[in-house]
């Protein structure tokens, strides 16, 4: 058995010269190398797989708070257009609930002729989106006529409400004060 095995091994010899130690040298250095580079490649699709991941959700929050922003500026716009078309003491601004405890949304009724907007009581969801408009009194100073930052009774302008449209998405929630007038 010790004469096959040198033998064996003086057949290897022969094959591949006496660069037996050299040869095993280069595999191994070749199988580091290959190692490294997949695990530097490996690194790289994971790092490049997070940001795409961060990408999309950072287009989804920015495309979600854009919707948000335009349902907002339509609120308000919708609210000027109830305004506009309506008596403010008879069935105008001037006669709504105010206060967070009444809210309204737009309904959008389209069985008149023109279509008009119309204030419901409540709050409206419609996707992802809650949606709410509060009414407030508001007071203004006497000497300035400039509109008071709290409430004042006895210095009720009845011709002046606070507006704050507010929409709700999942964490987040935007809202938009204005004013609106009887101008009439």
């Amino acid at each position: 058995m010790a004469k096959q095995l040198t033998t064996n091994l003086f057949m290897f010899k022969t094959f591949y010269g006496n660069n037996i130690l050299k040869c095993s040298k280069e595999a191994g250095a070749v199988l580091i190398d290959a190692v490294i580079s997949i695990a530097v490649i490996s690194l790289a699709f994971a790092v490049l797989l997070n940001i795409g991941t961060w990408s999309i959700k950072i287009s989804t929050s920015l495309r979600e708070a854009t919707q948000a922003n335009s349902q907002l500026k339509e609120v308000i716009e919708a609210v000027r257009n109830f305004r506009d078309g309506k008596d403010w003491a008879t069935d105008g601004l001037g006669l709504l609930a105010t206060g967070a405890d009444n809210p309204y949304h737009l309904f959008l009724n389209t069985s008149s002729s023109p279509a008009e907007w119309n204030l419901v009581s409540g709050i409206e969801t419609s996707g992802i989106f809650t949606n709410q408009i509060i009414f407030d009194r508001v007071s203004r100073d006497p000497s300035t006529y400039n509109i008071e930052a709290v409430y004042n009774s006895s210095r009720d302008d009845p011709n002046t409400r606070k507006v704050t449209a507010i929409i709700s998405w999942r964490d987040r929630t935007l809202q938009l004060i204005t004013y609106f007038t009887n101008w009439e």
